[in-house]
Parts: C-alpha cells; structure tokens; sequence
C-alpha cells in the first residue's frame, strides 16, 4: 500500500501562505440550469455586467471576495470567522476533493 505525503498540512496554513494564494477568496458555480430560460440567463448577465467581482466562466460564474486584491486580502486582520475557520488542506483531506488543494500548490510554487 502507497502512503500518500501532504505536501502541505494543515499548521502550514497561515498569514503568510494565505497572503500569497487567496484562492480560497473566490467560488465557481456551475448551476444545473434549463439553458431554454433566457429569463435566467438575461438576469445573471444584467448581475455579471454590473459587478466588477463576478464573471463568467465556462457554463457558470466565479464569485470573487471585493476584498481580495492582488491575491492579498484587504482586511486580513479584521476578516469574518468563516474565514479565519477555513483551511484548505483540511478541506481537501475532509472532503477528498483536491482541485483546490492543487491550486494552491500552484499559488505557492509548491507543485
């Protein structure tokens, strides 16, 4: 059996590997939608065009923090508690999902 090494484990999330990612600050969503609703669609365009933080992606839209600049956060110090709860390697070891671990690893240089 293989043993899988973390290259980064949860106590490695801190200020200064969160000030260089920021990936977390960002969401994709990819609704099931009926693409016959225009309605829908018309709407969501009307929201994407007059929100600098949101934007299309593919069949969805990615949801980025407005305190997110730079990939540093602009109230770090003073950020929500789901924020400072939130730990992607956790995450990724909880749910099994790794696409955001991997990023992260990315972010950081860490490949």
């Amino acid at each position: 059996m293989e043993y899988f090494k973390w290259k980064l484990e949860e106590s490695d999330i801190n200020s200064d590997t969160c000030s260089r990612c920021g990936d977390c600050c960002s969401i994709e969503i990819r609704p099931k939608w009926n693409t016959a609703d225009r309605r829908f669609m018309d709407l969501l365009e009307v929201i994407v065009d007059k929100h600098d933080d949101i934007e299309f992606v593919g069949d969805g839209i990615r949801i980025t923090c407005s305190h997110l600049k730079d990939r540093r956060c602009t109230i770090y110090e003073n950020r929500p508690q789901l924020c400072r709860d939130f730990n992607c390697v956790s995450w990724a070891k909880v749910s099994g999902k790794m696409e955001q671990y991997n990023r992260v690893l990315v972010n950081l240089g860490i490949e």
